[in-house]
């Protein structure tokens, strides 16, 4: 009897401990509010900087779905992926009349947070991610319009907290940068990138 008692309070102890993690492994999903601050960089074809153009920050929401693991009594190791559907003006390029308007949508991205609990209701991360997106490019004066997939790379650190017992705020700043498009007449390659701070809301399952 006193055997199965002490196999009864260490699995309760098992438990308790495993129950520490429980804030931050398993599924979840949320919604989040993004600044985006996007800037595209002009290069001729040496790979030499003509020039750096910007747009004003857009402001749009995305989805995340994610699922995290316990790597220690405090470490937290979440995969995911996010998805936004909205449209962003990256960029207005314009001499004497002529030049090009660029857009960016459907981005998405597939991710990697490792993370350190500083207490059992908040946790900082850091974030490494595979991104992708459509990039449009519209003539100006004519109109005609062309679009290209892109694919880049992104890094960035975030903060999850507890509101209750199954919802989550999180805070999180990125820097995304796409691979290279070509021009038209191949004499001049843009390089997007942003700058992404998003605000969110998330449920544990």
């Amino acid at each position: 009897m006193k055997k199965i008692f002490t196999l009864a309070v260490i699995a309760a102890a098992s438990s308790a401990a495993m129950a520490q993690s429980d804030n931050f492994t398993g599924w979840s999903a949320g919604v989040n509010m993004n600044l985006n601050a996007a800037s595209v960089k002009l290069e001729d074809t040496s790979g030499n900087s003509i020039d750096q153009f910007g747009n004003k920050s857009t402001y749009g929401a995305s989805f995340q779905a994610a699922y995290g693991m316990a790597t220690s009594s405090s470490g937290i190791l979440t995969f995911g992926v996010n998805y936004s559907a909205m449209s962003n003006d990256i960029a207005k390029i314009e001499l004497n009349g002529s030049g090009v308007t660029m857009k960016q949508k459907n981005a998405y991205s597939i991710y990697v947070e490792p993370g350190f609990k500083t207490s059992q209701d908040t946790l900082v991360y850091g974030k490494v991610s595979y991104e992708k997106a459509k990039f449009s490019a519209e003539d100006i004066p004519s109109g005609a319009e062309q679009s290209q997939s892109k694919s880049g790379t992104g890094i960035g650190f975030g903060m999850r907290t507890m509101l209750s017992k199954d919802m989550y705020m999180q805070v999180e700043v990125r820097h995304v940068t796409y691979s290279s498009i070509t021009s038209d007449d191949g004499s001049t390659t843009f390089k997007p990138s942003n700058r992404i701070g998003t605000v969110g809301i998330g449920w544990r399952f």
